[in-house]
């Protein structure tokens, strides 16, 4: 009888309390050999389409300038720090007149960089408050002239130097020698007088 019983559950060709269990929980061995069977198949897809190697000159042409936009803008960002050292005056220039650009264009170039790395729209700074008036033109026009102003004046060359400070130093052997017109710089006014 018990024989009976094991040989309906487990004899023959058949394995009931597997069948059984198969409809509950799948076969595990089956499962990873669906899966492996998958992997196989995506890396075949992999090796077929970069089988072939991209031989022409436009082809690689191409790559090329699809991997500089990253690198101009990272090392063209450390330029700006490197020119604000060099030239601080020029710099400042150049800051101001950005000031001047509408900000509908910062937001179209801003676009363009967003979505070629794959980023949504700016709407934010596109939103971000009033354009551009002309008080604001005025100011940064002035601002320019304020940074140029603050250059200082380049050093003569050894052969003029005798004559130009000859001119700077007021004469003080002449009784109506009065210094140059006042500068609006406090510091060259009095340097001038002597004091």
């Amino acid at each position: 009888m018990i024989r009976t019983l094991l040989t309906a559950l487990f004899g023959g060709s058949r394995n009931i309390v597997t069948e059984v269990a198969g409809a509950f929980r799948p076969n595990a061995e089956a499962s990873a050999q669906r899966a492996a069977d998958a992997q196989s198949a995506a890396l075949a897809q992999f090796a077929a389409e970069f089988a072939h190697p991209k031989q022409g000159v436009f082809d690689r042409f191409i790559d090329a300038l699809n991997r500089l936009p990253r690198p101009i803008m990272a090392f063209g960002t450390i330029g700006f720090f490197v020119f604000a050292m060099y030239d601080p005056i020029a710099f400042g220039k150049r800051m101001a007149a950005l000031d001047l650009v509408p900000d509908f264009l910062w937001a179209i170039l801003l676009s363009i960089i967003g979505f070629y790395f794959g980023a949504r729209e700016l709407k934010k700074f596109r939103d971000r408050g009033p354009r551009l008036s002309a008080d604001d033109v005025t100011g940064v026009i002035d601002r320019m002239q304020q940074i140029e102003a603050q250059r200082p004046e380049p050093e003569p060359a050894p052969a003029a130097t005798k004559a130009a400070v000859s001119r700077a130093e007021p004469r003080t052997d002449a009784p109506d020698a009065a210094p140059d017109a006042a500068t609006g710089n406090a510091a060259i006014d009095a340097w001038r007088t002597g004091q």
